[in-house]
């Protein structure tokens, strides 16, 4: 469901290589060693955390919020959880298919070089 509470007191992004192996908070799948991928801190409610997210699981994050949560915000872990809530009688007008299906899709091609990598 799309976010509608306060938002973060403070949301801080960097993009450093991994100096140890972490697990992107959106796909599960490992973020390598040596890896770019995008460092989240936030402060919220008197709380800083620090989560590890793949820069694609990152970006169809924002391609959620902004289509579908009219930027009001989903919870930093909650791409699947969001994707899986969407109506599948929802059409998207662009590709023909149900909403749902169209993000199901989008979000197996933005993991799949992840997986293949994890493979490896």
């Amino acid at each position: 469901m799309c976010f509608d509470g306060d938002r973060c007191d403070v949301w801080d992004e960097s993009t450093p290589k991994a100096r140890k192996e972490h697990t992107c908070i959106e796909c599960f799948l490992p973020i390598p060693v040596g890896d770019r991928h995008v460092r989240v801190g936030m402060l919220f409610e008197g709380r800083w955390t620090t989560e590890r997210v793949h820069a694609g699981c990152l970006a169809l994050f924002r391609l959620i919020d902004a289509e579908l949560c009219r930027n009001s915000g989903i919870l930093l872990g909650g791409l699947g959880e969001e994707i899986q809530q969407q109506d599948e009688d929802d059409v998207d007008p662009h590709l023909g298919m149900s909403t749902r299906g169209t993000l199901e899709w989008l979000w197996e091609l933005v993991k799949e070089p992840y997986r293949q990598e994890a493979a490896t």
